[in-house]
Parts: C-alpha cells; sequence; structure tokens
C-alpha cells in the first residue's frame, strides 16, 4: 500500500481502518501468514535453506588454500 507523501490525517486514518478492519487488511494478513510458515519450512532442519547453508558452510570449511 503507497502513501502520497501530502496524504492527510484523514488519508491516512482511512488507509490504517482499512488495513486493521477491511478485506484488504485481511488478504495481507493471511498472505503475510502464508509467507511464514514457507519461510519456516525453508529454514527449518532438511528445508532448502538450511540444506544450502550447511552446504556452504561445509564447502568453506573444507576449502584449502
Amino acid at each position: 500500500m503507497e502513501v502520497n507523501r501530502d496524504a492527510s490525517r484523514e488519508d491516512i486514518a482511512a488507509l490504517v481502518k482499512e488495513i486493521m478492519e477491511g478485506d484488504k487488511g485481511k488478504l495481507i494478513r493471511q498472505n503475510v501468514q502464508d509467507w511464514r510458515k514457507k519461510a519456516e519450512a525453508a529454514t527449518d532442519v532438511g528445508g532448502p535453506s538450511f540444506n544450502n547453508f550447511n552446504k556452504c558452510i561445509k564447502e568453506v570449511l573444507h576449502y584449502h588454500h
């Protein structure tokens, strides 16, 4: 959501109300929850981010000049 630099107090209040109570806010909160679950799965043991980080660390520790 973007806010115009010249937005009035009422404009900001309306946007905050929409986020807190409106359908757009519900959608945003649902998307946040979905991304949270995806991030947790990726970084959990056995997840792709965890595995890639592990692989990187192992390569660095076994690197010889």
